[in-house]
């Protein structure tokens, strides 16, 4: 059961701070800024969000779940500046924590942790360090987007023990640095999401297998060179760094399953060759609205095989590419001039290839299905299993039996002049032979007897039942013929005579 508390500061601000009125704006599901507003504070005090005011929230939900069974909190839009120190305490199932749109600027040091009192002659690192000894929460979403955190306060989230974390929003904070820091206690972040901040570089000193996806979007950074560190992120697949001042490709030569490079709107006029060889998986490639002008950038691309989609876009050699040519020879001249191997391209600029009127020259086949898998399989199992038995078919048809003889092997080597022995029958194809063998010797056995029998209508029936000795099958098949040429009727082994009605018909039919 996942339970989802839903938060809005807006309906407070329509009702004036008043808790009942802006739980009735909510839609009855509570607002923890109608919690805030108890005391009748002002609109535009300070607001710290303490755990009496998520209580409230929970109480003016109107749920029933327990604290520790809730999966979702959404704590957005309260205006809140700052959380307090076990705010979030006892939230154990807590999976995602929503806290985007406010007005934080710092972070506590502890926050799904409760508050609690230091022994004396304890110092503040040693109470750090206890508290990260502890079991890690089951947080694994951290959505931070859209608040005034500094880059001071981000260290802080070490001592959440959120070491389950896998997705972690950070946009929109005017950051102008990441501290190396903040990744030391989340080994297993997939998705880093930091745009449209103000950020000059991004740095990455401890190991993150497991990052996947960095979107970086709209910040300020000038270079993303070997100093960032990509030689840790060696799961690093898509990267997204947009409306920047790049001048050069990333270096990630060192990510070797990097399939997505998003570098629209920067300042990129040269292509490294050495960093594109090292790209043999890479299927998105944006490099529209840049200052690429020499075509023998575009040929860097060459030996790109996994392409898929490509964007040249708003580029000074798209527009020397694109004078006095019409579309169709553009796209030609790209296929064949820059990217003769990538096989698998099917967008150009934003558009399908049809769109140019070009055909794809590699149709991407289908994986094969479950079922095409499975017969594979049998097949090769069979065929192996028959290359190992290579015995004669009388010792196939024994291998159904209940009892498998091990072939014998041969005393004199064949040799490889000789043909090769035919395969024996297979298990299907024994099973069929004996199938027909057990039908025919039914047919033969089978010869007609006509009992005479009348149903309730009083309608006379002959049920013919065609059973004949054995070693008869020309004399039971003329006899048939001969009954089918005085009756005129074709025989379905149940042949009605002086039919009364189509009701009787269809009634002894049916029978």
């Amino acid at each position: 059961v996942v339970v989802v508390v839903g938060v809005s500061g807006a309906a407070l601000a329509r009702q004036g701070g008043r808790p009942a009125e802006a739980e009735r704006a909510c839609g009855g599901c509570g607002s923890a800024a109608a919690a805030m507003a108890e005391a009748s504070a002002p609109a535009s005090a300070v607001k710290v969000l303490t755990a009496r005011h998520v209580r409230k929230l929970l109480e003016l939900g109107s749920t029933d779940t327990p604290v520790e069974e809730l999966r979702e909190l959404h704590l957005e839009g309260l205006g809140a500046d700052g959380l307090a120190p076990g705010a979030l305490a006892g939230f154990a199932g807590l999976f995602k924590l929503f806290l985007q749109k406010n007005s934080l600027k710092d972070l506590p040091a502890r926050v799904l942790d409760a508050e609690d009192n230091t022994a004396d002659g304890q110092s503040n690192g040693e109470e750090r360090a206890s508290k990260a000894t502890g079991t890690p929460h089951n947080l694994t979403f951290l959505d931070l987007s859209e608040n005034m955190l500094p880059a001071t306060a981000l260290p802080r989230l070490g001592d959440w023990r959120i070491s389950n974390l896998v997705t972690l929003k950070l946009a929109g904070n005017g950051l102008r640095s990441l501290p190396p820091e903040l990744f030391k206690g989340l080994p297993k972040l997939c998705a880093l999401v930091v745009n449209d901040n103000k950020l000059k570089a991004l740095r990455f000193e401890h190991e993150l297998p497991e990052l996947n996806t960095i979107i970086a979007s709209g910040n300020r950074i000038d270079s993303l060179g070997p100093e960032t560190g990509f030689d840790k992120l060696p799961g690093l697949k898509k990267l997204s760094a947009s409306k920047n001042r790049l001048t050069a490709l990333p270096a990630v030569g060192d990510c070797p399953l990097i399939a997505e490079l998003r570098l629209a709107n920067n300042k990129i006029s040269t292509l490294s060759n050495v960093q594109l060889a090292a790209m043999d998986k890479l299927a998105v490639l944006d490099l529209g609205h840049n200052e690429i002008e020499d075509e023998v950038e575009l040929r860097q691309l060459a030996n790109s095989p996994a392409l898929l989609n490509v964007s040249f876009l708003h580029n000074p050699v798209l527009e020397l590419l694109k004078s006095g040519e019409d579309k169709e020879a553009y796209a030609k001249k790209v296929m064949e001039e820059f990217l003769p191997a990538a096989l698998r391209l099917r967008v150009l600029d934003g558009k399908p290839l049809k769109f140019f009127g070009v055909q794809p020259r590699q149709r991407q086949a289908r994986p094969p299905s479950r079922a095409q898998r499975r017969a594979r399989q049998l097949a090769a199992e069979a065929a192996r299993k028959a290359g190992a038995d290579g015995g004669s078919a009388g010792d196939a048809a024994q291998e159904s039996g209940p009892s498998r003889k091990r072939p014998r092997p041969s005393a004199v080597a064949e040799p490889a002049s000789e043909p090769a022995v035919p395969q024996p029958p297979s298990k299907f194809e024994l099973a069929q032979k004996e199938l027909a063998r057990k039908n025919a010797q039914k047919a033969a056995e089978e010869d007609v007897t006509e009992n005479d029998a009348r149903d309730g209508s009083g309608v006379e029936q002959v049920i013919v039942k065609r059973r004949k000795a054995a070693g008869d099958d020309g004399a039971a098949k003329a006899s048939k013929k001969d009954k089918k040429a005085k009756s005129g009727k074709k025989s379905k082994g149940l042949e009605v005579t002086n039919k009364a009605s189509w009701a009787t018909s269809s009634k002894i039919d049916t029978w």
